[in-house]
C-alpha cells in the first residue's frame, strides 16, 4: 500500500477526481503544502484543504492531531488513491515512490481557545495544531477567505490580499521551508513604516492604537540592532501582531502578541527584542530536530541578558539564571543541553526544562564570549548565520564556526558543558594571608565537587589599593593559587559578576518563590484562619501542583526541617518562626523567608483578608519566580520585592578597622541625660568581667537617681525564680544562702555568685524590682538536645513566649559563628540551637514587655549578655515588636567587634578588674540518688588541686563541708561560697561499703584550671 493510515484508517480505491498533478522542478527534494482556508466564526471552525506535491523518491509522515479529515486521496502516474471512512487523531503515511505524489486532503477543526487555536467573531488564531503537520520542512502557500472586516498576518514577505465577497482572500507564500505555518486575523488596525529597506507593520486591535507608534518605534530600533549586530535582516518584511489569547512566539517575519500582556511595561523593553531577535536565530537559522535547541539559549543572551547589561544589571540577570538552575533543576538532573527541544511551559518540568534551554545555554554563550572576546565572539556569530540562513543548523554546527573563526579548538568547551548534566560546585576550602616581602600573599584552595570542570574564574581583591581581578585557570578536584596584592587586602570574592555556570553557595541563594516552585518536598500548612473562602484559591492552585496540604495541628516541629512549607495564614508554627510578619492589613501578601531549619529551602507566609486578592495572587504567580515579597490590592501588583543577597563566593581578609573619633568620647553624666529618655536601658555583660557588672552597678545608681521607678530585668534568672527575687527584695528571706537556694541560681546560672552581688544587693537595699526574664533551662536543654520542640512538655513549652522571629536580620549568621561554642556534641545540629537561642532571646523580651505593661509608671534596666543586647538582632527588636518605646543600648568597648558595636548607641570603657579567684576543692562530683535524699560521690580528683595530696579519694561519699551538709552540687557551691584560693576547710566523706567509714580531712582550696564545671 502505498499510503498506511494508522489506527483503523482504510485505503480505498476510487475515480480520478483531481488533475494532474503540478510539475515538480528534477532535482527538488521539498514538498510544497498549499492550503486554503474557509471561516465559519459562529461556529468556531475552520474547513481547509491541503494539496501537497512529493518530489520523485520521496514519502512523507502527515500527523492529523485534533483535525477531523473528511477526505484524502493520492494522485500519481495518472492513478489516483481515494480514502474514506477516515476517523480523525491519527497520522497519514504515504511511501516513496519513484514519481512525483499529490496529496489531497480536506479536514475541518474547531477553536475556542484551547491549544493554541481560536475561531471566534473577536479575532482568529492558528498558532497550534490547526493544519496537517509533516514530518518535514515544506514549502507552503496559504490562501485564506476572511470574515468580513477581518484582516490578516502569516509567515510571508509578500501578503495578498484581494476583496472577494463582503471578506476578503489572503495569498502568501512562506519565504522558506517550515515544518508548519501560522495565521492571525482580526479586525486590525494596520500601520507600516519601512526601516532600512524593510516593511514594518503593527496589526493592533482597535482598542490598542495608541500603543502602535511605541510598538514600532522599538522594533525599529531592534531591527537596526541586530543587523548591525550579526548581518541585514533575512527578510522583506516584519510584523507586530496582536493575539485574543495569551501568547507570545516569534515567526519568520512576524511575531504574535498575546493583547492581555501589550501593556505590561517590560513587553516593550525585552519581550519584543527577543522576539525579534529570533528572525534571525530561530526562523532564519532553523535548529535542527533531535540535535538540541541551541537557539533559545542564544536569543536569551543576546537580548533579555544584553538588556539587562545595558541597564548595568548584567551580574544580577546571570545570577537569576543560576537561580532558576537551583529552583528547578534536581541535584541528581540527568539531561543535557543537547536534549533540549524548546519551549516547554510553565508546569515543574517545563520550568526545569527551559532552565537548561534558555539560562544555562545563555550562560555557556556568555563564557564562550569571554573566552574568546568580543571580537572573535560576534564574527563567529555573523559566519554562522551568513553559512546557515535559510536552513537548520545544529550545536556541532555552532562549534564547528566558532572554531573556524578563532583558529583554534574549541571541542573541549562545548564537549563539557553540552554533554553533562551538571554544573561546577566550588567550594573556597582554604585561604590565608601572608606578609612577605613587602607584599599580601593571598594562598586558596579552591574545591570542586564530583568530576571537575575546567573553568576560567574570575577572582575579585578588594584591597587598600584598589580592587584587582585575576582570572584563574581552575582544573581538577582542588586548585591551589597564591596571588599577590601590593596593600593589605580586605576581602576575596569568587566569580563577583556571575561570569560562570556553576551552583550557587548557601550564602548567595536568595529566597525567591522559585525555591518554592521547584522544591521537590513542598507542604502547605493551613493556619488558624485558613479554613475559610479567603485562602481557597491559592490552595487549590497548590495542591493541584503537587502541595501536600496540612492544617497546623497536624504538623510536628520535627517536620519543619523536612523540605520547603508555605504557611496560609498566621498558625503555632509560623509564629514560633517567624512571630507575626508585619505585613498590610489589607490584601494579600506573600512573603517568602530563608527556611532557619533547613538551608537551601524557603519558607512563605501568606496573609490574606479577601479571596479577590488571593485569587489575583494565584494566577499572577508564575511570573514572579524571582521575587521574594508581593503585596496585592484591589487585583493589582501594588509592591514587589527581590531578596537582597550575597554576590559571589566571599572570604573576609583583613577587615579595615573601624574608628571612633576621640571627640566623640562624652562624659558619663551625658549618656545617662540619653539613656533617661529610654524607657528601656540594655546593659550587655561578658558574664565572666568584673569590671562589666561594675559598669552595669554604675548605671543603675545614676538611672536610679533620676528615675526612682526603676527595675531590674536579669538574664540568669529564669520565671521560676521570681518569687525568690519578690521575696528577698522585700526582705522576706533574710539569708543570702537561702536566697541562692530558693532562686535555684548555681542550677540555673552557674557563674560565681559574687559577679552579680552587687547589683543584686543595690536592689534589695533600695527595694528595686528584680525582673527574673528568662525561661526554664529544662526547656533550651531539651531542645539543644533533640533538636526539635516535640518532646518538651506543653507546660514547659507553656512558660516560653509562642510569638518567635528566627529571621531577624544577621540573626542566624551571627549565632552560626558561635554555634560551635554551646557544647555542639550535646545538641543536634544548627536547627535545635537556633530554635533554642530564639525562645531564650523572645522570652526575655515578652517578659520584659509584661511588667512594663502591668507596671506602666515604671522604666527597665536589662542586664544580658552581648548578643542579647544588640540592637538589630538581639532582645530590642523583639520588645519593639511587641511594644513600641524608646529604647537605650551599652556596651563595653572590647566586648564587641566592630559589627556589633555599630548596634549600640553606647560604648564605654569598662574597668580592668577581676575578683580573686574562687577557692575550689578540685573533684569531680556526681549526685547519685539514696534513700532519703541524693548524695556526691568523688568521681575524679584534679592533677593541679590539693585534695588528694590531703586523703581525698575517689569513690569517697562527700558528707560536709566546713559543717554544711552536702546532698547536691548547689550545697558544695553555698559551703564555698566566701572561701579563697588557699584557705582550709573540713572535709568529711565516708570511705568503702556501706555503712562504711567516716573520714575528715582538711583541704586546702586551690583554683585549678578550668574543666568540668564542678567545684
Amino acid at each position: 500500500m502505498l499510503i498506511t493510515a494508522f489506527a483503523s484508517i482504510v485505503l480505498l480505491c476510487g475515480a480520478l477526481l483531481f488533475s494532474a498533478v503540478t510539475p515538480v522542478q528534477a532535482g527538488d527534494t521539498v514538498a510544497e503544502h498549499e492550503i486554503s482556508l474557509t471561516f465559519d466564526v459562529t461556529q468556531h471552525q475552520v474547513r481547509g484543504s491541503s494539496r501537497i506535491t512529493l518530489p520523485a523518491g520521496s514519502g512523507i509522515r502527515l500527523e492529523l492531531g485534533p483535525l477531523a479529515l473528511s477526505t484524502a486521496a493520492l494522485q500519481y502516474a495518472g492513478q489516483e488513491h481515494q480514502l474514506s471512512s477516515l476517523p480523525g487523531g491519527h497520522q497519514l503515511v504515504v511511501e516513496a515512490r519513484p514519481e512525483a505524489q499529490v496529496l489531497h486532503m480536506s479536514w475541518s477543526l474547531s477553536a475556542n481557545g484551547d491549544d493554541d487555536n481560536l475561531i471566534d467573531a473577536s479575532g482568529i488564531t492558528l498558532a497550534g495544531f490547526w493544519h496537517p503537520l509533516p514530518d518535514r520542512d515544506m514549502r507552503y502557500r496559504l490562501t485564506a477567505l476572511l470574515p468580513e472586516g477581518f484582516s490578516a498576518i502569516t509567515e510571508g514577505d509578500d501578503i495578498v490580499v484581494q476583496a472577494e465577497g463582503n471578506g476578503q482572500r489572503l495569498t502568501a507564500v512562506a519565504p522558506i521551508p517550515l515544518r508548519g505555518i501560522h495565521l492571525a486575523a482580526g479586525p486590525y488596525l494596520l500601520r507600516e513604516r519601512h526601516v532600512e529597506g524593510i516593511s514594518l507593520v503593527a496589526a493592533f486591535f482597535p482598542e490598542d492604537q495608541e500603543l502602535i507608534d511605541s510598538y514600532l518605534d522599538k522594533a525599529a530600533g531592534y531591527l537596526k540592532r541586530y543587523s548591525a549586530l550579526i548581518g541585514p535582516y533575512p527578510y522583506r518584511r516584519f510584523a507586530i501582531v496582536a493575539n485574543r489569547l495569551p501568547s507570545g512566539y516569534a515567526m519568520p517575519t512576524f511575531t504574535l502578541i498575546g493583547q492581555t500582556v501589550l501593556r505590561l511595561p517590560f513587553l516593550q523593553d525585552t519581550s519584543l527584542g527577543h522576539e525579534i531577535l529570533h528572525a534571525w536565530f530561530g526562523n532564519s537559522v532553523l535548529t535542527p530536530e533531535g540535535e538540541g535547541n541551541w537557539c533559545e539559549g542564544l536569543v536569551t543572551y543576546l537580548a533579555d541578558q544584553s538588556f539587562a547589561a545595558d541597564r548595568n544589571e548584567g551580574s544580577a540577570y546571570r545570577k537569576g539564571q543560576l537561580l532558576r538552575q537551583e529552583s528547578y533543576l534536581p541535584p541528581d538532573n540527568l539531561r543535557t543541553i543537547r536534549q533540549f527541544a524548546g519551549s516547554a511551559g510553565h508546569s515543574p518540568e517545563g520550568r526545569a526544562e527551559n532552565a537548561l534551554g534558555y539560562d544555562r545555554a545563555s550562560m555557556i554563550f556568555h563564557m564562550l564570549r569571554l573566552e574568546l572576546g568580543d571580537t572573535i565572539f560576534f564574527q563567529g556569530l555573523r559566519d554562522f548565520f551568513q553559512a546557515h540562513r535559510g536552513q537548520r543548523a545544529g550545536w556541532d554546527d555552532l562549534a564547528a564556526a566558532f572554531t573556524r573563526t578563532a583558529g583554534r579548538d574549541l571541542a573541549p568547551f562545548f564537549q563539557q558543558w553540552l554533554d553533562r548534566p551538571d554544573i561546577p560546585r566550588l567550594t573556597l576550602t582554604d585561604v590565608s594571608l601572608d606578609q612577605r616581602g613587602g607584599v599580601s600573599r593571598i594562598g586558596l584552595r579552591i574545591s570542586q565537587q564530583g568530576e571537575p570542570f575546567r573553568l576560567r574564574l574570575p577572582v575579585l581583591v578588594r584591597a587598600i589599593g584598589g580592587e584587582e581581578t585575576h582570572l584563574l585557570d581552575v582544573h581538577g578536584t582542588e586548585t591551589t593559587v597564591e596571588l599577590i596584592s601590593e596593600t593589605l587586602p580586605q576581602e576575596l570574592v569568587l566569580d563577583p559578576a556571575y561570569d560562570t555556570l556553576r551552583g550557587l553557595t548557601d550564602d548567595e541563594l536568595p529566597p525567591a518563590w522559585s525555591l518554592f516552585e521547584g522544591a521537590a518536598s513542598r507542604t502547605v500548612v493551613l493556619g488558624n484562619d485558613a479554613d475559610t473562602t479567603v485562602y481557597e484559591p491559592l490552595r487549590h492552585l497548590l495542591e493541584q501542583a503537587g502541595a501536600r496540604v496540612l492544617r497546623d495541628a497536624e504538623i510536628k516541629n520535627s517536620e519543619l526541617a523536612q523540605g520547603a512549607f508555605l504557611f496560609l495564614g498566621p498558625g503555632r508554627h509560623s509564629r514560633s518562626l517567624f512571630a507575626s510578619p508585619a505585613h498590610p492589613a489589607t490584601g494579600c501578601t506573600l512573603d517568602l523567608r530563608r527556611h532557619p531549619l533547613a538551608p537551601r529551602q524557603v519558607m512563605v507566609l501568606v496573609t490574606s483578608d479577601n479571596a479577590a486578592d488571593t485569587r489575583a495572587l494565584a494566577g499572577r504567580l508564575r511570573h514572579y519566580g524571582k521575587y521574594a515579597y508581593l503585596h496585592l490590592a484591589d487585583g493589582r501588583v501594588r509592591e514587589k520585592r527581590e531578596a537582597a543577597g550575597v554576590s559571589g563566593i566571599r572570604r573576609g581578609l583583613a577587615a579595615l578597622p573601624a574608628s571612633l573619633p576621640a571627640t566623640a568620647q562624652a562624659p558619663f553624666e551625658t549618656m545617662i541625660d540619653q539613656l533617661e529618655k529610654s524607657r528601656v536601658v540594655y546593659v550587655g555583660e561578658t558574664h565572666t568581667d568584673y569590671g562589666h557588672h561594675l559598669m552595669q552597678l554604675q548605671i543603675m545608681q545614676a538611672l536610679h537617681q533620676r528615675q526612682p521607678d526603676l527595675a531590674i530585668g536579669l538574664e540568669m534568672f529564669p520565671r521560676t525564680s521570681q518569687p525568690a527575687l519578690d521575696a528577698y527584695v522585700r526582705g522576706e528571706i533574710t539569708d543570702e544562702r537561702e536566697f541562692l537556694r530558693r532562686s535555684g541560681y548555681f542550677s540555673v546560672w552557674g557563674y560565681d555568685w559574687r559577679l552579680y552581688r552587687d547589683i543584686v544587693d543595690f536592689a534589695r537595699r533600695r527595694h528595686i524590682p528584680l525582673v527574673a526574664l528568662n525561661l526554664d533551662k529544662a526547656v533550651t536543654s531539651q531542645l539543644f538536645k533533640d533538636g526539635h520542640t516535640d518532646d518538651i512538655s506543653p507546660d514547659l513549652l507553656a512558660r516560653a513566649a509562642a510569638d518567635r522571629d528566627l529571621d531577624l536580620p544577621g540573626y542566624q549568621q551571627r549565632l552560626h559563628g558561635v554555634h560551635g561554642k554551646h557544647h555542639l556534641g550535646q545538641h543536634k545540629g544548627f536547627g535545635g540551637f537556633l530554635q533554642a537561642q530564639a525562645l531564650w532571646d523572645e522570652t526575655m523580651a515578652e517578659s520584659i514587655v509584661q511588667y512594663l505593661r502591668e507596671h506602666p509608671q515604671r522604666c527597665m534596666v536589662v542586664l544580658a549578655g552581648n548578643g542579647h543586647v544588640l540592637r538589630g538582632s538581639g532582645i530590642p527588636p523583639r520588645v519593639a515588636r511587641r511594644l513600641p518605646l524608646a529604647q537605650g543600648v551599652v556596651m563595653a568597648i572590647g566586648a564587641v567587634d566592630a559589627d556589633e558595636a555599630r548596634q549600640a548607641d553606647h560604648l564605654v570603657y569598662s574597668a580592668d578588674i577581676a575578683l580573686t579567684p574562687p577557692g575550689k576543692l578540685g573533684v569531680v562530683l556526681k549526685e547519685e540518688e539514696s534513700t532519703p535524699g541524693s548524695r556526691m560521690r568523688i568521681v575524679q580528683l584534679s592533677p593541679h588541686a590539693k585534695a588528694e595530696a590531703a586523703g581525698l579519694r575517689a569513690e569517697d561519699l562527700l558528707l560536709e563541708v566546713n559543717a554544711f551538709a552536702i546532698s547536691t552540687l548547689d550545697d558544695v557551691r553555698y559551703a564555698l561560697l566566701e572561701k579563697k584560693a588557699g584557705e582550709q576547710v573540713a572535709v568529711r566523706i565516708r570511705r568503702g561499703p556501706d555503712p562504711g567509714e567516716e573520714l575528715t580531712f582538711s583541704v586546702e582550696l586551690s583554683n585549678p584550671p578550668e574543666g568540668r564545671p564542678h567545684p
